[in-house]
């Protein structure tokens, strides 16, 4: 059960050690993350002698910002599901237990893929110590950059795929919770237009412009700038690296966003479906010919069929979800043609 208990802790730590202690803007705090670990691998680099090699090899500051971007969304994806869920709870007609236990249970949710994507990672980066030249054969800085490589695949672990865990399947999960579990009450979404949409947008876009875009670029730099390291099975192994990174960075361009809009559509049918059984509701013929009463119905029939028509032209979408596949459409075959060309490059200059 302790097990268990530390398990479940340990994608925390950053947030609760770090992002929401510490009285710095997390920005800033992923920021200084970058400079000191930076710092620490150019001290590593000065004691083995390699330090101009490292200042020249821009794979490491990439990869070093990779990392950094993975904490701040750590440490502010969270924030964002609790200003949703800030927003929502006045509206739920659910029991104060059924709200605890949903409440309580968010944190799980966001953080329940965080091992098997940890372990991923772990397999396809541990083979890049073993694949590097030996002490005979091999440059100082080739045996530099493995043993690096080597003791910064616990941060890969634990950064990106705690950032992976959060906004693939963690948001996915918590939007369909919701969809499950949670009922709101009527008013939700008409009662202030489109800035009842404002959590989710902000969440979305902390999603797409703090990871997915920034992990999905930096794939692509990491791959652009490293053709002295090509022509030999480590490049292949490269080229295998970034592909399971894209695997599971580009489903958060479309996941949350669909997984979002579904809900919300929900909400929007049960609203319609609401305010129809008010229109049939008012239509019902009067019997007793009071003709203030057939005032009152008639007024009310045509404020419950304007609130329907507004209901009916309010579009619940937070982003167009066709623009958003065809964006990452086009972004996923661009990377997809520069690997295989890579691949492709390794495969001829390994050729006797």
């Amino acid at each position: 059960m302790k097990i268990m208990s530390v398990l479940q802790r340990v994608p925390w730590l950053w947030h609760d050690m770090i992002a929401t202690r510490v009285k710095l803007p997390i920005w800033l705090q992923a920021t200084l993350l970058f400079c000191v670990l930076y710092a620490a691998c150019a001290a590593a680099a000065f004691y083995a002698g390699v330090i101009l090699e490292f200042l020249g090899d821009h794979n490491w500051s990439i990869t070093l910002g990779l990392i950094a971007f993975s904490a701040y969304v750590m440490g502010k994806t969270p924030l964002g599901v609790e200003k949703i869920w800030s927003s929502i709870t006045p509206w739920l007609a659910n029991t104060n237990q059924e709200i605890a236990v949903f409440h309580e249970q968010t944190r799980k949710t966001l953080m329940r893929m965080f091992w098997p994507i940890a372990l991923v990672l772990i397999l396809v980066t541990l083979p890049f110590s073993f694949l590097t030249p030996s002490a005979q054969e091999g440059s100082a800085y080739e045996l530099f950059d493995s043993r690096l490589n080597t003791a910064l695949i616990p941060l890969v672990m634990y950064f990106l795929g705690g950032a992976s865990a959060l906004c693939t399947f963690g948001i996915c999960a918590f939007t369909w919770r919701m969809n499950r579990d949670l009922v709101l009450k009527t008013g939700f979404i008409f009662k202030e237009g489109k800035k009842s949409l404002a959590p989710f947008n902000t969440l979305l876009w902390q999603i797409w412009g703090t990871f997915s875009i920034p992990l999905i670029a930096g794939v692509i730099l990491l791959e652009y700038v490293t053709p002295g390291k090509k022509g030999d099975w480590l490049s292949i192994f490269n080229v295998i690296t970034f592909g399971v990174i894209l695997i599971l960075t580009l489903p958060t361009i479309l996941l949350p966003q669909h997984s979002m809009n579904k809900w919300l559509r929900k909400l929007q049918q049960n609203e319609l479906d609401e305010l129809n059984k008010q229109l049939e509701r008012a239509a019902e013929p009067i019997t007793n010919g009071d003709t203030h009463e057939l005032l009152l119905r008639m007024h009310r029939y045509t404020h419950i069929d304007h609130q329907i028509r507004r209901a009916i032209a309010f579009s619940p979408t937070l982003v167009d979800l066709n623009f958003v596949i065809e964006i990452g459409s086009r972004v996923f075959f661009i990377v997809i043609a520069m690997l295989l060309r890579n691949l492709f490059y390794a495969q001829q200059t390994t050729l006797p």
